[in-house]
């Protein structure tokens, strides 16, 4: 695992923060459909203006009934917009954090009679996991402010 910070410069950027979450599937579905009426993203997850950019503040996974859930939207999202996306690592988002956490008794039981495939996903879990940083170090204003959106939940 390689511990780094994330560095984005930007101009007349909105940046969403979104989290920690918790497994909390429904409040980002909520947080989807508020930036949906907001024109910021579209129904295709896609964010409506390459300037703009949603964080997770990690400690997205743990122990909810919604882990997987959680876990595979953010992910859809980050591959709707690779750049800029920005899934940041938590405590919950370390190996021996996620593996005693919802997200592994989900993969466990949905591959209970597929022994040799689940190996494979915990590898590739761990593996995308460790290419989250563990911050984010930002450089845009507008008009000498940072520019924010508050989500209701």
């Amino acid at each position: 695992m390689e511990n780094f910070i994330q560095k984005l410069e930007a101009d007349s950027t909105k940046l969403i923060v979104l989290g920690p979450l918790y497994g909390a599937f429904h409040t980002l579905v909520r947080s989807l459909q508020q930036l949906q009426e907001l024109n910021i993203i579209n129904n295709n997850l896609k964010l409506t203006n390459n300037k703009n950019y949603i964080v997770f503040l990690g400690n997205a996974i743990t122990k909810s009934p919604f882990c997987i859930e959680t876990f595979l939207l953010i992910l859809r999202l980050m591959q709707e917009n690779p750049t800029q996306i920005i899934y940041l690592r938590g405590r919950q988002e370390m190996p021996m954090q996620w593996k005693a956490q919802s997200l592994q008794q989900e993969l466990t039981a949905a591959f209970a009679n597929k022994k040799d495939n689940h190996p494979f996903l915990e590898k590739a879990v761990d593996e995308f996991l460790d290419t989250l940083p563990l911050a984010l170090y930002h450089t845009f204003y507008e008009n000498g402010k940072i520019n924010y959106i508050k989500l209701a939940h």
